[in-house]
C-alpha cells in the first residue's frame, strides 16, 4: 500500500461510524490529532511531567473535541460538519476542561473549599461527558452512570442493606468533578498514560505494513487447510490482537480481508463475520498488547501488568485453539477446500519481513526487565517500529503515513478516553457511598466467607 493509498483510501475519519465533514474541517482534525499523539509521545519518552489532573484534563478534552466534530447529534443527521448544536457542545468541552486545567492549582490551594462557580463549572463538565458518552459509548455503560448518579443523590430511597444518606448536586459535584476520585481518577489515568501510547504503537505498526505481514502469514500457513480462509482469519486476528489489543480496530483491519475470502470458499455470510468477530475478540486478551481492562485491573489490582499478561496468556492461546477447532469442524461439515496455490503466498517471500514484528519482542523483553508498560511501548515499540521502517522503502515511515497513524490511533483512544471517565463516576459513587463494602458484605454474609461460591 503507497503512502497516497493509505491517507486516501484507509482514512479512519471517513468511516460510517462518523459524520462526513468538509476538507478544512478534517485539516483541523488532522491537527488536532498530531498535537494529541506527539503529546503522549512526549510524556512517555519523559521530555516532561504535567500533574495527574491536569494531564487527565488536556487527554479528555481533545477526546470530547474530536467526538463533538466527527459524531453527529442523531445518527440520522445528514450535516455536513459539526452544526450549531455540535459548536455549543465544543464551547462547553473547552469552558469544562480548560477551567479544571487552570483551576486545578488554586483548588489544591484551598484545601477542600470550593466557590459556586466551581459547582456550575463541574456541573457543566458532567454534562459534557454524558452527551459525549451518549454518542460514542455503549448506552448500557451510559445507563449505569446515570442510575449510580441516581443513587448517590436518593440513597435514603433505597432499601436496606444499600441505602445510604443521601448527598447534595454540591456534594456529588465536588467528589466526582473537583478531586481525583470520579471523571479524573485513575481509571481516566490509565488512559490518558498507558492505554493511548499502545493504541499509538498499535497505529504505527499497521502503518509499516505489520497488518499485511500478518495477513500474508496466516494466509501461507493455513491457506491451504480445509477452509483455510477461515482460519487464516483466526490466526491473522490473532496476530494482530498482539498488537492492537482493540476488536473493533482487529476486525477493521483483518476482516477487509478475511470475510470476502470465507464467502468465496463457501462460508455463508453470517457465518463469515461471525468467525471475524470471535476471532477479533480474542485480542483483548492475547499479550502482550491486550485490551484496556487489562490496564485497568493491573492499575487497580496494584500488580505489574506483565504478570496479568502471563496468566492471560494461556487462556488465550485456549480461546483461540476453539475457535479454530470450530472453523475446522464447520468446513468439513460443509466439504470446503482451501485456496488454490496461485491464491497463497510462499512462505519464504512472506517470512522476508517478519524483522518488522521485533518490537513485539522489544516490548517483552523491557517488561520482563521491570521497565513500565509505557517505557516498554514507546522505546521498544514505537521507536523501534520507526527505526525498522527505514530498512524498505515500502515500509518507511513518511509523513503521510504520521498522519495516518495519528488519526487512525485518536479516532480509537477518543472513545476509551470518554468511556473511561464515564466508569470513573461509577467508581467516585461508589467511593462516596461506600456501596461496595456494603456488596462485599452481603456477598460474605450470603458465602459464609467461602471463596468459591464467592466468585460465582
Amino acid at each position: 500500500m503507497t503512502d497516497e493509498n493509505i491517507v486516501s483510501t484507509s482514512n479512519p475519519f471517513h468511516s460510517s461510524r462518523f459524520r462526513v465533514i468538509p476538507p478544512a474541517v478534517e485539516r483541523l482534525l488532522i491537527i488536532l490529532c498530531l498535537a494529541w499523539a506527539f503529546f503522549h509521545l512526549l510524556l512517555a519518552a519523559e521530555v516532561f511531567r504535567l500533574p495527574a489532573v491536569k494531564l487527565r484534563a488536556i487527554h479528555l478534552g481533545a477526546a470530547l473535541l474530536m467526538i463533538f466534530i466527527l459524531v453527529p447529534f442523531r445518527k440520522t443527521s445528514k450535516e455536513r460538519g459539526p452544526g450549531i448544536v455540535d459548536l455549543a457542545w465544543i464551547v462547553a468541552a473547552v469552558a469544562a476542561m480548560g477551567y479544571t486545567y487552570f483551576r486545578h492549582d488554586t483548588l489544591i490551594r484551598m484545601g477542600g473549599r470550593y466557590s459556586p462557580l466551581d459547582i456550575q463549572m463541574g456541573i457543566l463538565g458532567l454534562v459534557v461527558l454524558f452527551e459525549a458518552a451518549r454518542r460514542v459509548v455503549s448506552p448500557g455503560l451510559v445507563y449505569l452512570a446515570a442510575f449510580m448518579l441516581l443513587y448517590a443523590y436518593f440513597g435514603q430511597s433505597f432499601p436496606e442493606p444499600f441505602n445510604h444518606v443521601g448527598y447534595s448536586v454540591k456534594r456529588i459535584v465536588q467528589h466526582l468533578y473537583l478531586t481525583g476520585e470520579g471523571v479524573f481518577g485513575f481509571i481516566l489515568g490509565v488512559s490518558a498514560e498507558i492505554i493511548i501510547v499502545f493504541v499509538l504503537f498499535g497505529a504505527v505498526l499497521d502503518g509499516v505494513g505489520v497488518a499485511d505481514l500478518f495477513n500474508g502469514l496466516a494466509n501461507a500457513l493455513t491457506g491451504r487447510t480445509r477452509g483455510g480462509p477461515a482460519k487464516i482469519a483466526v490466526v491473522s486476528s490473532a496476530l494482530m490482537g498482539m498488537v492492537s489489543g482493540e476488536t473493533s480496530a482487529n476486525v477493521a483491519t483483518t476482516g477487509v480481508f478475511t470475510i470476502p475470502l470465507m464467502k468465496k470458499v463457501g462460508y455463508p455470510p453470517h457465518f463469515a463475520g461471525a468467525v471475524e468477530c470471535a476471532a477479533s475478540a480474542g485480542g483483548q486478551i492475547l499479550p502482550p498488547v491486550m485490551g484496556a481492562t487489562a490496564f485497568v485491573l493491573a492499575d487497580t489490582l496494584g500488580i505489574p501488568y506483565m504478570t496479568l499478561a502471563k496468566a492471560a496468556f494461556l487462556p488465550a492461546i485456549l480461546y483461540f485453539l476453539g475457535v479454530f477447532c470450530t472453523v475446522h469442524f464447520r468446513a468439513v461439515k460443509l466439504g470446503l477446500s482451501g485456496l488454490s496455490e496461485d491464491e497463497i503466498p510462499r512462505f519464504g517471500d512472506v517470512a522476508k519481513d517478519s524483522y518488522l514484528m521485533l518490537p513485539l519482542v522489544g516490548i517483552v523483553v523491557l517488561m520482563l526487565k521491570n521497565y513500565t508498560p509505557v517505557f516498554s511501548a514507546f522505546w521498544g515499540g514505537i521507536a523501534l517500529a520507526v527505526l525498522l521502517s527505514f530498512f524498505k522503502k515500502s515500509t518507511r515511515m513518511t509523513p503521510s503515513k504520521v498522519v495516518y497513524c495519528a488519526t487512525k490511533a485518536c479516532s480509537t483512544a477518543m472513545n476509551l478516553a470518554v468511556a473511561c471517565a464515564l466508569v470513573g463516576t461509577v467508581v467516585g459513587v461508589a467511593s462516596l457511598t461506600g456501596v461496595t463494602m456494603t456488596i462485599a458484605d452481603a456477598i460474605f454474609k450470603v458465602t459464609g466467607g467461602a471463596l468459591f461460591p464467592g466468585l460465582i
